[in-house]
This record gives C-alpha cells, structure tokens and sequence, in this order.
C-alpha cells in the first residue's frame, strides 16, 4: 500500500503559517547548519560513566558512536547518546561512554580528551556522571543557520524573511515532522502502512518482501503515526483553530505536558494566548487520550485519508502505545542578514525540527 501524491504532499509539504518566501541555499557548508544540544541536566562530575561534550562536522551521531566503541572496546550498545545530530553539519553534543572501559583503554581523559577524536570529531570536554546517557535527555537544541542566496540578498528579500519569523513568532509554529522523518519519496511510511495491514491481517499474503529489523520497524511505524499528526495539524491551519481552543480539544500544560480534556473554551483560551497550554495532536496508539466532538471528526478524518481507522493501531507489543504531540512550539528567531547571507539563530525543543522553521522562510 502506498500513499496517493495528494497526500504524500500534503503530509511532507504541508500548510505554512506564512504567505511569502525568499528560496535560498542551505548547508553550503557544513558550518552553515550548526546545532547545539541544551542539556536536561549537568554531568555530576562524579560516577561510572563519562559525559563527552563531542563536537563533529559532516559526520554521523552513529559513526562517532561505532568509532569510540571500537578505541574503547565496548558495545555500540554502550554508547549513550540524548539525540542523533544532523549529518551535514557541524554539531556539538553529550556522549557518554563507561568509565571503567575508558580507564581500560589507557585513555588519560582528564589531561588528552581529544585523544579518541580525529578529523572528524573532536571531543572538547569530558565529566563524570553515575548514569549512561539515554535518548530523549535533552531539553532541546541551539540553532545558527545560515541561508545563502543563489545571486545576492536584497534589502526587500531579508525584510520578507524578518516579516516571516515575526509572524511564526505572533502565532506560533506548527510542529510537523520534517520530511525526512517519511524517507525518501515517502518509502518510510509506505513501509509502515504495509506493516499495519499485515498486522491487522494475519493471512494477508502481501508481507513485506524483506525482513524487517525492529528498529526500522519502529522507524516505520512512527512515521505513521507522525504522517496523520501532521495532517491534522496541516488541516487545523487551514481551518483557522490552530491557536483556538474548542470543546474535545486534547490541551497540554506547557510546564509538565500533562494532557487534559477541554470542556470550556473560554476558560482554556488565555491560558492559551499566554502559552501556558498548547492544543496537541494525535499520535494514534491504544494509550492516546481520545479528542471529542468536531476535532475528533477531524483526527479521524485524517486517518481515513491513510486508508487507516483507530483499529489500524491496535497491535500487540509496545511500538504503538500512543501519546499526544504539542501543535505548536513558540521559538523567539533572530535574524541577521546581508546580501551574503541570512543568519538565523534560534532554539527549539526536542522532537521538534529546525527544517520546518526554515520553510516558513524558503518555502
């Protein structure tokens, strides 16, 4: 089963907040993308394991992973990572590693930390802690993007782009999956969609033709899931209720994500104008808080879009528990441009992606 165009497009290219765009070039240079990881917490500078602050350039999160592995002669699977970093470009980030094999290796941490780097990584620091880095440990991350023109910036050009971030940062940005998260021509969620079909039917004789591993299986399910969120939210905008509360609206409090159902939109609305709440979409699976009313029309609507119903979810084991996802993050952009190039600095939280950002721009 795969998704008509319509729809593909629809899900990786979906509405924007802004009406104008400028184009551009992005990643240049690596140092054009730089991304900076905002920690959940401090190392303890004490504990069995070592926090490495990893700078990298053009070079794979996995592959730095795989490289200190094979130096300290450890797992991959010992490797403790928050989050994947983007590839081109240049990033820094919390890697952890166990103290006891790092001691093993002869690795003089304190005095050479750079000694298990190279050309394309380099580590900048190292601190104790008493746990291994899990995924999902961060708080978000720092951006400094530089877009560059085809020719040269106008003076009018840049001021579009001020515009633009002025208007994401009035009405807040819609937090859709970047394209990426759907593969190649929408390969990931195809995947995905025939996964769901021959889960729900045991004897259904068109199986994927190859074997599936559980991570890519996990990859492809979630782009389901992501490829109707963004649907809803896409259709949400459109409609004009984006940023307006209505009764059977799924909210969450900002402050602890904790989901609640709405049930007086005049109470909930200024929570909302001052960003202490935010309306979050589906992310279907047997354990997401159910919506009401004309926006639960809408979340299954989008599903049937997919050629899915809430059943389609409904399997054994833990890859689609469901939850619910915020529909909008509010990042404060700063924008510096000339006729070389429009710097763009800005943070986001985790899951959210800087590539739907820069479209509200480029488009």
């Amino acid at each position: 089963m795969k998704l008509d165009p319509a729809t593909l497009d629809a899900i990786v290219r979906p509405r924007r907040v802004t009406t104008s765009s400028i184009g551009g070039l992005l990643r240049s240079e690596p140092e054009d993308f730089d991304v900076e990881e905002i920690p959940a917490y401090t190392p303890e500078g004490e504990g069995d394991h070592l926090f490495l602050w990893v700078e990298k350039r053009a070079f794979p999160t996995e592959a730095v992973g795989r490289e200190l592995a094979k130096s300290l002669r450890v797992s991959v699977s010992e490797i403790g990572f928050a989050g994947l970093k983007d590839t081109v470009a240049v990033t820094r980030q919390f890697v952890s590693v166990p103290r006891q094999a790092a001691d093993d290796a002869g690795w003089n941490w304190r005095s050479s930390p750079n000694a298990l780097g190279g050309d394309r990584f380099r580590i900048l620091s190292v601190t104790p802690h008493g746990n291994k880095l899990r995924t999902g440990h961060l708080r978000g991350n720092r951006f400094r993007i530089v877009l560059r023109p085809e020719k040269s910036w106008s003076d009018e050009e840049i001021q579009i782009a001020r515009e633009a971030v002025a208007q994401v940062m009035k009405i807040g940005l819609p937090n859709y999956y970047g394209e990426q998260r759907f593969g190649r021509g929408g390969s990931t969620v195809d995947l995905g969609l025939e996964l769901l079909r021959s889960q729900k039917n045991a004897s259904d004789e068109r199986r994927p033709s190859r074997r599936v591993s559980r991570n890519l299986k996990r990859l492809a399910l979630s782009a389901v899931q992501s490829a109707v969120f963004n649907l809803v939210v896409s259709d949400r905008l459109e409609r004009g209720d984006l940023v307006r509360a209505q009764i059977g609206d799924v909210f969450q409090v900002c402050a602890s994500g904790g989901p609640f159902l709405v049930a007086d939109p005049e109470v909930e609305q200024p929570r909302l104008d001052r960003r202490e709440v935010v309306p979050a979409g589906p992310m279907f699976g047997k354990k997401m808080k159910p919506s009401a009313g004309v926006v639960r029309d809408l979340e299954l609507s989008a599903l049937e879009r997919m050629g899915l119903d809430e059943s389609s979810f409904d399997i054994p084991g833990k890859l689609l528990l469901g939850t619910r996802r915020p529909m909008l993050v509010w990042p404060s952009p700063e924008v510096h441009g000339d006729a070389e190039g429009i710097v763009l600095t800005f943070d986001l939280p985790k899951g959210s992606y800087a590539t739907v950002l820069l479209r509200e721009i480029t488009g």
